[in-house]
């Protein structure tokens, strides 16, 4: 589905020139505006979910380029992100935070050489089990444990509840709405595509 889905979006993109886009394939994307970009919207939901959030720092090659999908870039940093966030807030919410000493940040570093980039994602959320290792790579696994807020949850419901308000319904149902957006294949798992 995602590669008739990128040969599609390329066809109807190349007709319709953007400048420093070829198609739908962005020449020169700032690889530390979309960590960052990827990590605002990750810390906002984490904020909704649990009420706090650890702040994301980038570092490294500020200056790297990429030839690169931006939807494609984004999902799998966003979902990074969102694991690390959940991870560091499920480890260390008990402890007492004052001003001076805060959570601790997710780490997102940009490493650039001549013909590869990488970006490391490291956050101080414990790791995973050892007992998780042959299942990290099925398709939908996670270690979220039941009474543990998801934190897609917070905005599932508020688009759900502007959905009822605009049709002039006010239920106060929690069941789950699953967000449409119609940029990213929901059916890419970020950790096979970050590892390819």
């Amino acid at each position: 589905r995602i590669s008739r889905r990128v040969i599609a979006e390329q066809h109807l993109h190349i007709a319709n020139a953007r400048p420093g886009y070829i198609g739908s394939i962005a020449a020169a994307l700032d690889v530390a505006d979309a960590v960052d970009f990827a990590g605002q919207r990750a810390v906002q939901v984490c904020m909704e979910a649990y009420g706090v959030a650890p702040e994301v720092v980038v570092s490294g090659d500020l200056s790297a380029r990429l030839p690169y999908l931006p939807s494609h870039l984004d999902y799998m940093l966003y979902e990074l992100l969102k694991n690390s966030m959940r991870a560091v807030v499920e480890r260390h919410r008990g402890a007492t935070y004052s001003t001076r000493r805060r959570m601790p940040p997710v780490q997102a570093r940009v490493c650039s050489g001549g013909t590869h980039l990488s970006i490391r994602i490291s956050d101080q959320g414990g790791g995973l089990p050892m007992e998780h290792l042959e299942q990290v790579w099925s398709y939908g696994f996670t270690t979220s444990a039941s009474g543990v807020p998801d934190l897609e949850q917070p905005q599932q419901q508020h688009t759900q509840g502007e959905a009822s308000s605009a049709s002039g319904s006010s239920s106060g149902s929690d069941a789950d709405a699953s967000a449409d957006d119609s940029s990213i294949d929901d059916s890419m798992p970020a950790a096979a595509a970050a590892a390819g």
